[in-house]
């Protein structure tokens, strides 16, 4: 939930992005408009956006949902949800390693600006797999310490 539409897409899907090399099968709702909110109280596994304007509309459905408020910083959880917390050391472990993950392409201020735009592109491209892979690296090596225990 959010007061800022712009952010409610990319943030989702940056959640998607960590969850690989695992994929997002259950209904993906980026927005939801204001005749949509009852979809809220749908059985079943979904992600959903929605404005925070409806916060009280999405109160009174929040039994047995996870609520992200953007906005607050906050997450809220159902109490009749069992959701479990991680393991202290398979959390550290992904902590360090997701600490040591170079920074964002688009973050990098002392790279040189390329003018060939298909070299920027491939730049672009080589960053973005990269990050992937030590994003994915860091999540498996959690998910190896998580089975192991």
């Amino acid at each position: 939930m959010s007061s800022d539409y712009a952010l409610l897409t990319p943030i989702m899907e940056c959640l998607f992005t960590f969850i690989q090399p695992f994929v997002w099968r259950p209904t993906y709702v980026p927005v939801l408009s204001s005749i949509m909110i009852d979809l809220l109280s749908a059985p079943g596994t979904f992600a959903m956006g929605c404005h925070s304007k409806f916060s009280e509309r999405v109160s009174e459905e929040s039994e047995g949902l996870v609520v992200v408020d953007l906005d607050q910083g906050s997450v809220s959880v159902c109490p009749t949800l069992n959701v479990p917390k991680l393991p202290k050391l398979a959390a550290e472990v992904f902590k360090a390693r997701f600490k040591k993950i170079p920074k964002p392409f688009d973050l990098q201020c002392s790279r040189p600006f390329l003018t060939d735009p298909s070299e920027e592109r491939a730049v672009r491209r080589e960053h973005r797999v990269a990050l992937n892979s030590h994003i994915k690296a860091a999540f498996v090596e959690m998910i190896v310490i998580l089975l192991r225990e």
